[in-house]
């Protein structure tokens, strides 16, 4: 091969090796909070909740084999591997296309689905240990209280997630002003911008990996029909 499919050669191993590393990182985030929903199996039953955690450990798991697929196929100059990987990757492309689309077109439906969960969880968490748990998870690292604010807990005392002190008794003047319904959409909305950003630049490289397997795998093709040749 020559010295532009070396080069290619050594920008898709570093890829697929950053890719692995970043998956290792985050199974390692992920995996508490999947322990957490073991406590409680009624989790389960909030679907998108379930589906919020579940989902970076299995594309995790995915990239990881993927990355591994790429850099096996590009080390031991294996065509038909990495056409596949260059096909996936494309598969990846494409949806990763669509994930930013629908992003960038559906803002209030996104809002509204984020109400409708967190409404869910709200009106259960006196009865669920399942939606004390979010609700007290939600309070804890978006610093608000209640659904509306922290008046919702009258006449029940207000729970320690509710305070920056949680190992004090938190009392009304101490509570976050916030409600939570309020700063979750915030949040989304302090964060859309980075998410589309975000996401066109992750197609951007998934784009790039696989027009780098394409054409290796093209100039391995070659260079083994050359060889015959000679």
């Amino acid at each position: 091969m020559g010295c532009r499919a070396e080069i290619i050669k050594f920008l898709l191993l570093l890829f697929n090796l950053l890719c692995m590393i970043c998956c290792f990182v985050l199974l390692f985030i992920a995996f508490p909070d999947v322990e957490d929903m073991n406590e409680f199996a009624d989790v389960r039953k909030y679907t998108p909740v379930g589906v919020v955690v579940i989902t970076p450990i299995v594309m995790s798991i995915v990239v990881l084999l993927l990355s591994l697929l790429g850099c096996v196929g590009a080390l031991r100059g294996r065509p038909r591997q990495l056409s596949i990987y260059s096909m996936i990757m494309m598969l990846f492309f494409v949806m990763q296309l669509f994930v930013a689309i629908y992003v960038w077109t559906n803002q209030s439906e996104i809002r509204s689905y984020f109400h409708i969960i967190l409404k869910i969880v709200w009106d259960t968490h006196r009865t669920d240990n399942a939606s004390k748990m979010i609700m007290d998870k939600m309070e804890q690292h978006l610093h608000c209280c209640g659904f509306e604010n922290y008046t919702d807990y009258r006449p029940d005392p207000l729970p320690s997630a509710c305070c920056l002190h949680e190992n004090a008794v938190c009392k009304e003047n101490a509570a976050y002003k916030q409600g939570c319904q309020y700063a979750i959409i915030n949040l989304w909305d302090s964060k859309t911008e980075s998410i589309k950003i975000g996401t066109l630049a992750v197609s951007a490289l998934i784009l790039f990996a696989s027009t780098c397997a394409s054409y290796l795998a093209h100039k391995l093709r070659r260079n083994r029909e050359m060889m015959r040749y000679d």
